[in-house]
């Protein structure tokens, strides 16, 4: 049972240490058969106008979703996979309307706290929005709004709309009227806003009919429908940082031997346009919220909510919390995007610093960090600092901007010491440790690092890789 998994299994309780989930093969092969038989279907059903720009639409869609499954960006590990499947099934039990869907549910490893229908049956949740969320009950209406958003057909809906708009008789005019003009690029600009802005609204449109929906869905289920006006609530305060605190680099780095430089901690010279000032309206700020309109949305479910049940499955999701943090971290070094991962490994570090798996992973992103930037491609893999950012981004890449390739170096190295005692049973932390020590030492020093890790671990994870490893001298 998956219940018991997840409040008993020691790789998920236990603070010490983790083991990011492993995908399947099998589930991930059948997902991908279930993706190419829908599209095959949804094609022979386009008839009428515009019906290969329509089937053209389609085929992207999926050959996208497949791309994604493919490069591991969904979830595939069996026991996680059956906490959602479990969910769906018992919304889909309790709703006769949604019983010939064909639905499939997918967590992404995504950061941005956001879920999405696909159209074709596939519904979306990022770890991001797990991660934001309170209890069970939440995450259902999240669940029952996409639900409603396939059931309505409201994405493919969308897609004929706006193939139509775009190919239509009336835009087909206004584009060789533009192209006959003097301000061809202002005017081509103005009706490429008019079509988003229009999309938008039905957009909006569709929510809050999603919304009611699903209350409508989520009210035989046992969860609480009370919880959708809180859910609604987090989302629109949801593009607030989670956690916003500054990072304290001379906590996590400096040593006797080592000192973090004030400079270093100097916020560097933002880049990036400032926002129009069309966008200093409050209606113009709330559109490009990631979840718009949530004011509104709260006052109208709040008509619908009914009493409140008693429920005990807090302590489960506050687990699944956890898991979705920690996943999160692993998406992005398995992305890498090594800067993000950083981040936010060191702000869960506050949290839980005797982690191995974080201690390790900030280990392993100094390592691809330094490796970038010594080849001059580290902007591949750590963002410039915008002035659009949040402050504790802002000052995380400021740090990393203003500090030079060797001190970036000792910093890996110098934390390694200065957590190694906590961790010199772990395979991978001792590993990491190793590589650290390689960027910094010379050939002399660095050769016991690796010789005691042959030492302590005999049949070590890491054995024919730190076998090719030579050491580099970079500073002292």
């Amino acid at each position: 049972m998956l219940t018991i998994f997840l409040v008993t299994s020691p790789i998920l309780r236990s603070q010490i240490t983790y083991q990011p989930l492993e995908d399947d093969p099998i589930t991930k092969d059948f997902i991908s058969s279930q993706m190419q038989a829908r599209m095959e279907k949804d094609l022979q059903k386009v008839r009428g106008e515009f019906d290969n720009e329509i089937k053209e639409a389609y085929e992207n869609r999926t050959e996208k979703l497949l791309t994604k499954l493919n490069n591991g960006h969904f979830i595939t590990n069996p026991t996680f996979k059956a906490y959602f499947d479990d969910m769906l099934a018992h919304i889909v039990a309790r709703n006769p309307l949604l019983k010939n869907q064909k639905l499939r549910l997918l967590v992404s490893r995504y950061y941005w706290p956001n879920a999405s229908c696909q159209g074709e049956g596939t519904i979306v949740i990022n770890l991001g929005l797990i991660s934001r969320l309170e209890n069970e009950s939440q995450l259902c209406f999240v669940l029952c709004h996409e639900l409603a958003h396939q059931y309505q057909n409201h994405v493919n809906r969308s897609i004929r709309d706006y193939v139509k708009k775009v190919h239509g008789k009336a835009t087909s005019k206004k584009l060789k009227k533009i192209a006959k003009g003097n301000n061809t690029y202002e005017e081509a600009l103005e009706l490429q806003k008019s079509l988003i802005l229009d999309m938008r609204l039905h957009s909006r449109e569709h929510e809050l009919e999603a919304d009611s929906l699903a209350l409508v869905f989520m009210k035989p289920t046992k969860y609480d429908t009370n919880e959708a006006i809180k859910c609604l609530e987090i989302l629109n305060e949801i593009d607030t940082p989670k956690r916003a605190g500054l990072i304290d680099f001379k906590k996590y780095f400096e040593t006797e031997e080592f000192k973090i430089r004030d400079r270093w901690l100097v916020p560097a010279p933002p880049t990036g346009l400032i926002y129009n000032s069309e966008f200093k309206t409050e209606a113009a700020r709330d559109s490009l919220k990631t979840h718009p309109d949530c004011e509104v949305r709260v006052k109208a479910v709040s008509r619908f909510a009914h009493a409140p049940v008693n429920m005990k499955l807090d302590t489960q999701f506050q687990t699944l919390i956890r898991v979705a943090d920690l996943e999160i971290v692993e998406g992005q070094y398995r992305f890498e995007h090594y800067g993000r991962a950083l981040f936010n490994a060191l702000l869960m570090l506050e949290e839980s610093p005797n982690n191995a798996y974080l201690n390790t992973i900030v280990l392993d992103c100094l390592y691809q960090l330094y490796t970038y930037q010594e080849n001059h491609e580290l902007g591949k893999v750590l963002s410039i600092p915008k002035q659009t950012m949040d402050d504790n981004y802002y000052q995380f890449l400021s740090f990393f901007h203003n500090i030079r390739l060797r001190d970036l170096g000792k910093l890996g190295y110098y934390f390694s010491l200065k957590n190694g005692a906590a961790f010199s049973k772990d395979d991978a932390f001792r590993a990491s440790q190793v590589w650290a020590a390689s960027l910094v030492l010379k050939p002399e020093a660095f050769d016991p690092f690796k010789q005691q890790y042959y030492t302590d671990f005999p049949e070590g994870n890491y054995l024919e890789e730190l076998k090719d490893l030579n050491s580099i001298f970079k500073s002292k």
